[in-house]
């Protein structure tokens, strides 16, 4: 009797990993260096070639377009410098490429000389040894920060750990190395930013 339940377990434990890891977005998308007037969107496509991008202030009928060109040579990562946007503003984008499109948006800061309350939240150290991707979770702390509205989130300290590997049955698999070349760091980044919880939230800022 415990042979065949022994057997469902593993099947079970073998195909959570796999199940997870096909809730991963096609396009991860960033945007940092906000200012008052500019912010820098990156992106990492799935393919050679270019990737859209639309942006204006959200609720505006007005968009301005542009494209961003990613090659194997890069990652398929490429960044968009948005200029002249206006101070203390929400914006709103589209990234598309080929099939895939994500929507996110933004808020610019107020103006220098401004007097402005704002309100943030900050995190860092994100899957150190033993704190990788649940599979079924996948990181947590990312659905609880998305219960507070914020102008901005200070991603703070340690953003992948190349010195730890992290793995087990209970883990999304692809982290369990340490980090000592280019694409394997780059695969650590990619591993951490591919979360569903972090790519939500860090489009909805």
């Amino acid at each position: 009797m415990g042979k065949p339940l022994a057997r469902s377990v593993l099947v079970l434990l073998l195909f959570l990993p796999a199940a997870a890891a096909t809730t991963e977005p096609a396009l991860l998308v960033t945007v940092g260096e906000v200012t008052d007037i500019a912010a820098v969107l990156w992106v990492r496509g799935h393919s050679p070639g270019p990737i859209g991008v639309q942006y204006g202030v959200s609720g505006g009928a007005k968009q301005q377009g542009a494209e961003i060109q990613v090659s194997a040579a890069g990652d398929f990562t490429g960044k968009l410098p948005l200029v002249a946007l206006g101070p203390a503003s929400r914006y709103r984008y589209t990234v598309s490429q080929g099939g895939s499109e994500v929507q996110g948006e933004f808020v610019t800061a107020p103006p220098p000389a401004a007097a402005a309350s704002v309100r943030f939240v900050w995190s860092g150290d994100l899957g150190s040894r033993a704190q990788c991707r649940h599979v079924t979770q996948g990181y947590p702390i990312f659905r609880a920060l998305a219960r507070y509205r914020v102008d901005f989130f200070l991603f703070v300290g340690d953003t992948i750990y190349g010195d730890h590997a992290c793995g087990g049955f209970d883990r999304v698999p692809g982290y369990d190395f340490v980090a000592r070349t280019l694409p394997e760091y780059r695969a650590k980044h990619r591993y951490n930013r591919e979360d569903a919880a972090v790519q939500a939230y860090f489009r909805a800022l």
